[in-house]
């Protein structure tokens, strides 16, 4: 996969491999933080072709202090939980559900109300009365933060390029390690936006790495 942002060259992207931009130009850095809001100068390709960025790029922005990151994913987790029951839990289910509804009547019945239950069973009005839902992860360690939500997209949206800015300002240098093998193992297509002057070449064999300078001069990991 490559990303262009026009008019520099395009920058690649593999699958399971961590590619890094990382710059201290102004005008660079907010030219691409422009491009990828208005999906402008910005063309995403695969095989060269070019694919369309609205649905095939993700601009997680600051993933950290975005605590809604996770509620996107609550109809695909329950279709997910649903899609997993087998055919006894549905049987114990509908019976459930129509014990319910005996219990309710038989209650009504005692003050003699003309009332009425709907017959019909619906399984997501079920799964709704349980409460089910997505636990919330620790606010308080980012990286579990992280982790949770490249999980998810893992699980649901494994294809599309994931765009995070500034995110090693979080993490250790052992949890970015950590990051960069769980995006290895998850096959993901990670871009992280960087706009600091810090050393990161102790990952540059594990990791796709650019640099754009001041001078708006690029070297990435390969020139090294």
């Amino acid at each position: 996969m490559k990303l262009t942002f026009y008019p520099y060259s395009p920058f690649e992207i593999e699958k399971g491999e961590l590619t890094i931009i990382q710059t201290t130009n102004k005008k660079f850095y907010f030219d691409v933080i422009n491009g990828l809001k208005n999906l402008d100068r910005l063309v995403l390709s695969q095989d060269d072709e070019k694919i369309d960025a609205k649905l095939s790029l993700v601009n997680l922005d600051d993933v950290v202090t975005d605590t809604e990151q996770t509620l996107k994913f609550k109809t695909k987790i329950k279709n997910d939980v649903l899609n997993n029951l087998n055919d006894d839990n549905r049987k114990r289910l509908f019976q459930l559900d129509a014990e319910m509804k005996e219990i309710f009547l038989g209650a009504a019945y005692l003050d003699d109300f003309p009332i009425q239950v709907d017959e019909d069973w619906d399984i997501n009005k079920q799964y709704a009365y349980t409460g089910t839902k997505l636990l919330n992860v620790n606010h308080d360690n980012p990286y579990d933060i992280i982790k949770e939500v490249l999980n998810l997209y893992a699980k649901f949206d494994s294809k599309k390029l994931l765009v995070l800015k500034n995110l090693f300002n979080y993490l250790y240098s052992n949890q970015i390690e950590s990051l960069v093998q769980m995006i290895k193992t998850l096959e993901l297509n990670v871009l992280i936006l960087d706009f600091s002057s810090e050393d990161y070449s102790t990952f540059l064999e594990e990791c796709r790495y650019y640099c754009i300078d001041r001078d708006f001069v690029r070297w990435d990991s390969a020139d090294r």
